[in-house]
């Protein structure tokens, strides 16, 4: 569960940092890409939104972010360069994640298979 939202994050602040953009922008990719989907879908299904209750996700999105942003030099100063390799495999632990979780929730929440996919894709 946490390993989504960090890896979800990561992708989303290296996507930042190939545009180059400050702390800032790192910050708000990252935590789009970490917590929207799922934000969506509990507002969708009227639930009470994950992180609202549970700040988990959104320090580790945080701290996330910020240790990217720091380290993320460092590493391509000591000679890492593959960063789509890096970006791909975030990209996709995080959304395998999120659409296992999603779908879950969906199930749980309504009962219905095709709204339990829906918010697997969604989250």
């Amino acid at each position: 569960l946490y390993v989504g939202t960090a890896m979800a994050s990561l992708s989303g602040c290296i996507t930042a940092g190939s545009k180059e953009m400050d702390m800032f922008g790192c910050l708000v990719l990252s935590l789009t890409t970490a917590i929207f989907g799922g934000t969506l879908r509990d507002v969708i299904l009227s639930r009470r939104v994950y992180w609202l209750h549970d700040a988990s996700h959104l320090i580790i999105s945080i701290a996330v972010s910020v240790a990217s942003f720091v380290c993320w030099p460092r590493l391509i100063r000591c000679g890492f360069r593959d960063t789509h390799l890096a970006f791909l495999w975030s990209d996709a632990i995080g959304m395998a994640s999120s659409a296992i979780i999603g779908t879950d929730i969906g199930l749980i929440s309504t009962g219905s298979g095709v709204v339990a996919v829906l918010c697997g894709v969604l989250t």
